[in-house]
């Protein structure tokens, strides 16, 4: 929010004020995932958030139009993510305290566990590694899986951990890697 506004009228501009949660878009990881995300989310795409900390990922998938979950482990991310969405005009359709691993508990039916067009984590590989599972389950089949926050060391255990799915791309920016993956038909 101290940061002047754009005026580029092609540029989504997201105000967000994180606090003690992460995400402010500058590190390399979410700015990876910024980029990725506009390529990614449109009208109508269901997208779900793991891990997400300010908000700003959220916001800017709801801003391109997708319905938007998302949740934390970090009862004040969750704070800061609803707070930042309101700055920011717009709702988080379904938010919860937990991880992906709770997906189970936020469906509305005793159905299937819900499955998202795109999921994103923007947190560390060794997270990523031990959600690696119930990342693959909430992907519906043809889905994204954006994964960021990793460091290039890592790089060889995610690829592995995720063989199973088709690789989409890599972006590098200095140490920090992001993937997409997209679950098989």
């Amino acid at each position: 929010s101290w940061c002047e506004r754009s005026q580029d009228p092609a540029l989504i501009d997201l105000l967000i004020d994180p606090a003690l949660a992460f995400g402010s878009g500058h590190h390399e990881s979410t700015n990876m995932c910024l980029a990725l995300l506009s390529e990614l989310a449109r009208n109508g795409v269901s997208a779900l958030d793991v891990g997400c900390g300010s908000g700003i990922l959220s916001i800017a998938m709801k801003k391109l139009g997708a319905k938007v979950s998302a949740c934390d482990t970090d009862e004040q991310a969750v704070t800061a993510t609803q707070q930042n969405a309101e700055k920011n005009g717009v709702q988080i359709d379904k938010i919860w305290l937990g991880s992906v691993s709770n997906l189970n508990e936020q469906s509305s039916s005793a159905a299937a566990q819900p499955q998202f067009d795109l999921v994103v984590a923007n947190i560390i590989a060794d997270v990523i590694l031990i959600l690696s599972a119930d990342l693959k389950k909430a992907l519906k089949p043809g889905g994204k899986l954006v994964l960021s926050g990793i460091l290039e060391k890592y790089k060889d255990r995610i690829e592995q951990a995720f063989s199973d799915l088709n690789f989409v791309q890599m972006k590098k920016q200095n140490e920090w890697l992001s993937f997409v993956y997209e679950r098989k038909i």
